[in-house]
């Protein structure tokens, strides 16, 4: 497995384990102790996470030369 690989890995498991810890906490109320903006806090961070992630992945994929779909590859 490449670093790169192992790497990617690390990051998934490590966001999903935050979006879960966050979602368990919200869905079952078990920090009636916390504030409410702390929750919303933690879920935006969450959805910056993911959308960062995804705004990688779409570079990564849109500067592939073997991409089909590349534009700066023309067909023929």
């Amino acid at each position: 497995m490449s670093p790169d690989t192992r790497n990617s890995l690390y990051v998934w498991a490590v966001m999903l384990a935050l979006f879960g810890l966050n979602w368990v906490l919200v869905r079952f109320d078990l920090t009636p102790s916390a504030p409410a903006w702390l929750h919303w806090v933690l879920s935006c961070v969450n959805l910056l996470v993911f959308g960062r992630y995804l705004l990688g992945f779409w570079q990564r994929r849109a500067s592939n030369p073997n991409n089909p779909n590349n534009p700066k590859d023309p067909p023929g």
